[in-house]
């Protein structure tokens, strides 16, 4: 069987977008999700690299690709990189927990991929699975095609490591953008906790793209629990 936009070969994937200013450790960060090792000679990422990583969807015992765009978050790459903001199941933003601007400049992350996405839409159609495996393909509603909608978008804090242990930052990500947030360092082994909430959003990405949630009794559970706290922060980016 052919590839097609939403599957390698057989197995089908869904494709995330990862953001965040130079230096926050995108890359470092990906790396260690897709292979479970430490990159130990992180370069600058000019344009986009891609990883990919093999996930089974524990409740639906299946298997699926996620393919990571790892955008490079120079500003002199602004215009050209939004040539990468298509096609696009799930975002991930990150930031440097030590490196307060590049916390604050996650806004203007945001307001560029909407911008971009009120322009030309950067989400793929998405393909519906119901109980029966009918599939039946599904456009943007006009909520999705006016902000991000309820695209899936989870904000990670990165270099855990290097935070002052005795008075540590903390960021309030669902008040201030609308968000959760995930602690992590890229260059420690990822703590059970930390790869819970990991895979608790890619589990939603996975089910936003290919499932209805309200014809799948596990799927709708899983929703549910993995469901940020609040997505209404995005209309502050309008």
């Amino acid at each position: 069987m052919a590839s097609s936009s939403h599957t390698f070969g057989e197995v089908p994937k869904v494709r995330i977008l990862v953001l965040g200013d130079s230096g926050a450790g995108k890359t470092s960060l990906v790396h260690q999700i897709c292979n479970g090792a430490i990159l130990k000679d992180p370069r600058w990422t000019v344009g986009c690299q891609t990883e990919v990583k093999l996930q089974t969807h524990p409740a639906m015992n299946k298997r699926f690709f996620l393919e990571f765009w790892d955008v490079g978050g120079s500003r002199k790459y602004q215009q050209t990189r939004q040539i990468f903001y298509s096609q696009i199941n799930g975002i991930m933003l990150v930031f440097d927990l030590n490196n307060k601007k590049s916390y604050l400049n996650l806004r203007k992350w945001i307001k560029e991929i909407v911008h971009v996405h009120k322009t030309k839409g950067i989400e793929e159609k998405y393909v519906y699975h119901d109980a029966h495996g009918t599939s039946t393909t599904s456009s943007y509603d006009n909520h999705v095609s006016s902000s991000l909608g309820s695209l899936p978008v989870i904000v990670v804090g990165n270099k855990k490591d290097l935070q002052d242990k005795k008075n540590p930052r903390t960021y309030n990500t669902v008040k201030d953008l609308g968000f959760n947030c995930v602690y992590v360092s890229a260059l420690e082994k990822f703590t059970t906790e930390e790869m819970h909430s990991l895979n608790e959003y890619f589990k939603r990405v996975i089910e936003r793209r290919f499932y209805r949630a309200h014809t799948d009794k596990h799927s709708s559970k899983v929703l549910r629990r993995g469901a940020p706290a609040s997505s209404d922060g995005i209309g502050d980016y309008l």
